[in-house]
């Protein structure tokens, strides 16, 4: 007893030296708990108005776990999950024709709420001061009912809308601004909302090409690659990439795709501006000029005719492929210079790679 009583003060008093120690030594925060702590989340959106959208898991260690979400939580995520966004230990899950946002630990994938009102059909969201932004099409054949959600995180409920133009797409926050790119409901936008999160206004309106269907940022520029008009509307243009000067919200310079050529996705890993065309890769170096004439590599070697889901992270380039939109999706792992290095088997439509790092 007097051991065990010895042994207890040595311990208090080297809890008490560690409380004393200065204030000036890093505190170091607990490593997060769960399941899913280091790996990479998947987005399969499924069929539309089949409620069987899943989520799956691909872990650092090389591990896929699939429909994680109805496994943990005993019940299925919804309708067409859209999207996917991290804020601190939370994943907010956009599912579409659900009209409604599963929030989740990020880690353990145990659900927190359910945001179900005030959203109609939903498509991304982005996180600013104590808020998400979520962008609504709500009636696509309605030009004029398109908005952005404003969700309070502190109680996880639609405390505003914000009115935009026509087929607010994908969103995201830099420099405590809220970008909103304008693609379209069954129209075709050709322009970027910049919303300000203090006011929850539109702060101003970025001009870009037709049909702004992906952005990224960095070092202070916004790179908006536009697909331009598809073949089959009344006037096809071909696509274009804007680059945006985010200290004064212009537009620095604009590249042209020659020929009727409809470019999407965007991604920047290691100084580069990764995006499709097709069934191809490009990558163009942040300090070019000129867009890159040739592909880094093409999928079809895989026997996809196009791209469903991308992402460049982490010296690698992973890639959805639908297949047949009812079968189980592929996602394929590359390098930065088109080897293939994994092949998975997924949900139905893996459309976004989302990394819990």
């Amino acid at each position: 007893m007097k051991l065990n009583k010895l042994i207890l003060s040595a311990f208090a008093g080297a809890l008490f030296l560690t409380s004393c120690s200065s204030d000036d030594d890093a505190i170091t925060e607990p490593a997060p708990t769960g399941d899913y702590v280091n790996g990479m989340f998947i987005v399969n959106e499924a069929n539309y108005g089949a409620g069987n959208s899943t989520i799956s898991f691909y872990s650092e260690e090389g591990v896929l776990s699939n429909g994680i979400f109805a496994s943990v939580n005993g019940f299925d995520l919804g309708d067409t999950a859209q999207s996917m966004g991290f804020n601190d230990d939370l994943a907010y899950i956009v599912v579409n024709y659900s009209n409604k946002i599963e929030v989740v630990n990020r880690y353990t994938f145990e659900s927190v709420a359910t945001v179900d009102t005030g959203l109609d059909n939903p498509r991304y969201i982005a996180f600013e001061n104590g808020k998400a932004y979520v962008t609504n099409w709500a009636d696509p054949t309605d030009t004029e009912d398109d908005y952005v959600a404003v969700i309070d995180l502190s109680s996880n409920t639609v405390i505003a809308s914000i009115a935009v133009a026509e087929g607010p797409e994908n969103i995201l926050e830099e420099n405590d601004m809220i970008y909103v790119a304008h693609k379209g409901g069954y129209g075709y936008g050709t322009t970027i909302s910049v919303i300000d999160p203090s006011t929850d206004a539109i702060s101003t309106t970025i001009p870009v090409g037709d049909v702004p269907n992906a952005m990224e940022a960095e070092n202070g520029k916004l790179y908006v690659i536009c697909g331009g008009a598809p073949s089959w509307s009344s006037a096809e243009t071909s696509g274009e990439l804007y680059v945006v000067n985010l200290a004064d919200n212009t537009v620095e310079t604009s590249y042209a795709f020659s020929g009727m050529v409809h470019p999407s996705n965007a991604s920047i890993e290691n100084g580069t501006l990764y995006y499709t065309v097709d069934a191809a890769i490009y990558g163009m170096s942040l300090t070019a000029t000129t867009l890159p004439e040739t592909p880094i590599f093409s999928v079809t070697e895989q026997g996809a005719y196009g791209i469903y889901g991308f992402k460049a992270e982490n010296n690698k380039i992973y890639v959805g492929d639908a297949v047949d939109y009812n079968s189980a999706g592929n996602v394929y792992i590359y390098s930065l210079t088109g080897d293939l290095q994994q092949t998975l088997s997924v949900g139905i439509s893996p459309n976004g790679f989302y990394f819990n790092n």
